[in-house]
């Protein structure tokens, strides 16, 4: 995870390495997002929410 600063700034690694599933996809499938796809994360209560643009 990392955090974003002002425009211009280099983004500020936080955290420990974070391991996500695509709950939009099947688990039988190989998944769509290519390895390295950034993705946006926001704490709602007790769990993590993933965004990426399909």
């Amino acid at each position: 995870m990392v955090v974003v600063g002002a425009a211009g700034s280099l983004p500020v690694e936080i955290g420990q390495e974070v391991e996500a599933v695509n709950l939009a996809e099947s688990f039988l499938q190989q998944g769509q997002l290519p390895a390295g796809t950034y993705a946006v994360m926001s704490r709602v209560g007790e769990r993590y929410v993933f965004y990426a643009p399909l």
